[in-house]
């Protein structure tokens, strides 16, 4: 229709939106006549894919909501030189309920995601488990056939769900990321549908460890991990304090609902193996976790205070509980052990 010998008499423009791009068909000759533009190659249109943060800055003054805790569920999106792009749908939702929810289970994509995560499954499995660390991961998206049918490998997965929104293409190095906590909370939920074993259980059993480190009970917590890390040797080899921070990372997801997670933080005079800060308005002590291989809790504990890591916190929480974990690849316990200061 668009390449007739009349189009250009008819047509004076044509707008066409949708999620993904236009599908080429082989059999006949692409279409020479469009620019075409996607969340893998915005150009000059990337502004208009989501609110920017001034927008959403603006928003959030106009309806008394908290620009921090909108950042936290719905922001994070790279798109093409945009480097902080909010869901602007579930934002505008936030608005009219007046909380910071998922809104992903009302869109109709939701429901895709399960098929899809198991497509390459292995592969695909490592790489959401790497995302819901906090890593990114590089993909090619050449191989992507614009369809949501021909889907063969964990780069097609996750091209086809960075198109979708769940994930953040960042065009600089070609990785993807899963950009905030809404999204996380979807991946959760298609995982535990999904029946993904040792992964499944420990995201489900994430809430409950959270609130027993609140509550500093280090019984509880020593053997949930010796548990959890055999369950879990099969996904996440414990090689090194950096895969073992991985895992915890795992563990703790639910606290995302809670906090603000980061690892290697700078803190006092080095870097904290993991930090934990409450988000705003939120009464949960901060926490401050260090890791240590072939050495006791008490000398992850020690480090703590000689490098003065709790600095870093001062003012995001009246209370900081200290978290020190001592392994080793030889022994299945894990040695914990919590003070507050």
């Amino acid at each position: 229709m668009f390449k007739s010998n009349t189009a250009d008499d008819v047509f004076l423009l044509v707008y066409m939106t949708g999620i993904l791009p236009i599908i080429k068909v082989e059999s006949q000759s692409a279409l020479n006549n469009f620019d075409e533009y996607s969340v893998i190659r915005p150009a000059k249109t990337a502004k208009y894919y989501g609110f920017t943060p001034d927008e959403v800055i603006e928003i959030c003054s106009k309806h008394g909501l908290n620009i921090d805790l909108m950042r936290h569920a719905y922001d994070g999106y790279v798109i093409g030189n945009e480097k902080s792009i909010f869901n602007p749908n579930s934002v505008m939702l936030s608005v009219e309920d007046g909380e910071y929810n998922s809104h992903w289970s009302k869109s109709a994509a939701y429901t895709t995601i399960e098929h899809y995560i198991e497509i390459d499954h292995d592969d695909v499995q490592q790489k959401i488990i790497k995302m819901l660390n906090g890593e990114s991961v590089t993909i090619k998206t050449a191989s992507f056939r614009n369809d949501m049918k021909n889907i063969d490998t964990s780069d097609d997965v996750l091209t086809l769900l960075a198109h979708l929104g769940y994930l953040s293409f960042s065009p600089e190095d070609s990785t993807v990321r899963i950009p905030n906590t809404e999204v996380a909370g979807e991946f959760s939920l298609s995982i535990g549908r999904a029946g993904w074993g040792e992964v499944s259980k420990a995201l489900y059993d994430s809430l409950e460890l959270i609130n027993k480190t609140i509550a500093q009970d280090v019984d509880y917590i020593s053997e949930a991990f010796d548990k959890y890390r055999f369950e879990a040797s099969s996904i996440i080899k414990y090689k090194d304090e950096n895969s073992m921070a991985c895992a915890i990372t795992l563990a703790y997801y639910a606290a995302k609902r809670y906090y603000k997670i980061f690892r290697e933080q700078p803190a006092g005079k080095g870097f904290a193996d993991m930090v934990f800060i409450p988000l705003p308005k939120s009464t949960r002590p901060a926490i401050v976790v260090e890791l240590k291989s072939k050495k006791s809790a008490l000398g992850a504990i020690d480090q703590i205070k000689n490098k003065n890591y709790p600095a870093a916190l001062q003012g995001f929480s009246r209370q900081i509980l200290l978290v020190g974990i001592g392994w080793s690849k030889r022994k299945a316990h894990h040695d914990v052990k919590i003070e507050v200061v």
